[in-house]
């Protein structure tokens, strides 16, 4: 039994980080992993080649990929990765800067080499492994590299066989999804006589019977991604396989990109008056990143230099209806262009209003609110007053004050003002919605003073509230000395006892409030011993 005596110690270096345009087309750290890259190398990583370490290193895979072109094992000991160009240069093999499919690629003083799979304009497609120094478990991997980058090999080593087949990566043409043709493409193969076989893999997995150059995708294959590998063979040589890169995911059809236009409208456009602006709202348009384009349209007609949001009515406008129309554009789909309905009649003259009547006060029972309608146009506009509770009309709220009631108590208030005049269309305009109307509390305070403490009792109580709920409060100038819940002990009461010094004391007792009761607040005097 034969036993190995000169065993070289490989051990390959760190492999620099990649830059930015390195593109990685495959990797793995475990065998099924590598499979789906090179099933070749998956099944032989665990064996020695050249006398270098087993598994995961450079040096073992590359000289596993020159066995596999038929380069016969150097007579001499080849090293470490950077010892590889010395040597073999030593030993008569070519060493230069010019890269070729076959050739191992090196850099002076750093410790790994690659194969080179792919020579290209500017670029190379090389593969490699690298030890578990690198990568935690070490790792293979076929990637693609721009000249000037670190992973860029700056000496080439150029091993001959005497029985080499060479060829490129084959590439896959078509669009992955299904029903579609996917065709192979092998490149030229030296010798020129090399016999080609076709396999082709889903996810890396061989397909029975799929071995033209041509492939339809079926309903297995929706979710995984289909690769060629090509076989050259011709007698007495050591035959070669590449693939590859795999396609994208296969799908079930090619949804086409659609923009989903928004529903646009223009402001102001139920009665419009030379001077007035009006402001396009393009609506909710979809993907995101579409870009609007505006053009505002008299009649049939493009208005000139109309291609923003807003828009001043003219005398050119006069007894015109106007339109926009917003077109939505992003780069690889189809333009969409949506268009707003018509306004009114553009007039000379007409009621309008700037701005929207405001309401102030506070929105609780026995307050005032007022509304101020805005400012009214042409003179001689008059107006009348509308309140609402929730949707529903007040009756007797028709005035610019209204006074807030029990009947209010949980809703929303909102005022309608409405101008009037002769020959010109009625306009009405709407307030916002006040908040939820709260009952006003009355707050019941009252304190007794003890040596070096007070007692403060709160009781409160609110016009159609059984029982206020909230928090009572206890403070002194900017200070808090003590909060009470009202649940607690009687409802609707509140006893705080605090610590006080000697002397007379102004106190605040404050209402948080609730959902249905206003805050409020009182003082109380107090004479501590």
């Amino acid at each position: 039994m034969a036993v190995l005596v000169a065993v070289t110690v490989v051990v390959t270096g760190l492999v620099m980080s990649p830059a930015a345009a390195q593109t990685t087309i495959c990797s793995g750290v475990s065998v099924s992993e590598v499979q789906k890259c090179d099933p070749g190398w998956a099944a032989n990583m665990s064996f020695m080649h050249w006398r270098m370490y087993g598994g995961h290193n450079c040096t073992n895979y590359v000289a596993y990929r020159l066995g596999r072109d038929g380069v016969p094992e150097p007579s001499y000991l080849l090293g470490n990765a950077n010892t590889w160009a010395s040597r073999a240069k030593s030993h008569g093999v070519r060493v230069d800067s010019t890269p070729e499919v076959g050739a191992v690629g090196a850099w002076p003083g750093r410790n790994h080499v690659v194969y080179i799979d792919e020579v290209g304009p500017g670029y190379l497609i090389t593969s490699e492994d690298n030890w578990p120094g690198y990568y935690p478990k070490g790792m293979y991997r076929k990637i693609k590299v721009t000249k000037g980058e670190s992973a860029y090999p700056t000496q080439y080593i150029h091993f001959k066989g005497k029985t080499t087949i060479n060829g490129p990566l084959p590439t896959v043409a078509g669009t992955a999804k299904v029903g579609s043709t996917l065709t192979a493409t092998a490149g030229t193969w030296t010798p020129s006589d090399v016999t080609l076989k076709y396999q082709w893999l889903r996810d890396g997995v061989i397909i029975t019977g799929a071995t033209k150059t041509s492939y339809t995708i079926t309903t297995a294959d929706i979710g995984h991604a289909m690769t060629i590998s090509v076989t050259g063979s011709k007698s007495g040589l050591t035959s070669r396989t590449a693939s590859s890169t795999p396609t994208a995911k296969v799908v079930d059809e090619v949804k086409p990109k659609v923009i989903t236009p928004g529903a646009p409208a223009v402001a102001g456009a139920e009665q419009m008056m030379v001077g007035d602006w009006l402001t396009a709202d393009p609506g909710t348009w979809g993907p995101d990143g579409v870009e609007l384009g505006y053009q505002w349209f008299r009649g049939d007609h493009a208005v000139s230099s109309a291609t923003t949001t807003r828009y001043k009515v003219t005398d050119a406008d006069l007894g015109k209806r106007l339109v926009v129309k917003v077109t939505g554009r992003k780069s690889g789909y189809p333009s969409v262009t949506a268009v707003s309905e018509p306004t009114a009649k553009a007039v000379k003259t007409g009621i309008h209003s700037t701005p929207a009547p405001k309401i102030s006060g506070e929105v609780r029972t026995g307050e005032w609110l007022m509304v101020d309608p805005g400012t009214w146009g042409p003179d001689g506009v008059e107006l009348s007053y509308q309140w609402f509770r929730g949707d529903h009309a007040v009756s007797s709220g028709t005035n610019t004050r209204y006074k807030v009631s029990t009947a209010d108590l949980g809703k929303k208030l909102s005022v309608t003002v409405t101008g009037r005049k002769k020959s010109l269309t009625t306009v009405s305009k709407t307030s916002e919605p006040t908040a939820a109307a709260k009952a006003t509390p009355v707050l019941d305070a009252s304190a007794a003073g003890d040596k070096g403490k007070a007692v403060v009792t709160l009781i409160v109580t609110a016009p159609t509230v059984p029982v206020p709920t909230g928090f009572g409060t206890v403070s002194e100038g900017s200070k808090t000395l003590k909060t009470l819940d009202l649940a607690i002990g009687r409802p609707g009461r509140a006893t705080l006892r605090v610590t006080l010094s000697k002397g007379t004391h102004t106190l605040t007792v404050s209402y948080s409030g609730s959902e249905t009761v206003a805050p409020g607040s009182t003082t109380v005097k107090v004479k501590v011993s």
